[in-house]
């Protein structure tokens, strides 16, 4: 039981790894490419913004976030993926 427990932390692990990857992809592809439409920034948005709409719809109910010139919610979804995989790293399986 303890093997399946390990085994599944391990992949949770790597799967947050993987999206923070491909989420800091995104980051750089939005300052370097200008064009949108690109088939890398369509996958790099498609994967990682399941991610960001939940921590979106929070932030949008904070009405001093809501009026921020930036969207912090990308920015808060890399932190608590991170903080999670930190947990992960942490945890005793």
């Amino acid at each position: 039981m303890i093997g399946v427990i390990y085994i599944i932390k391990k992949t949770v692990y790597y799967l947050i790894r993987v999206i923070l990857i491909m989420m800091f992809a995104r980051a750089l592809s939005s300052w370097l490419t200008t064009d949108e439409d690109s088939k890398l920034n369509s996958f790099l948005y498609a994967v990682t913004e399941p991610f960001v709409i939940p921590v979106r719809m929070l932030v949008d109910k904070i009405e001093a976030l809501r009026n921020l010139p930036m969207d912090i919610s990308f920015m808060l979804a890399f932190m608590i993926l991170g903080f999670v995989q930190v947990l992960l790293s942490f945890a005793n399986v």
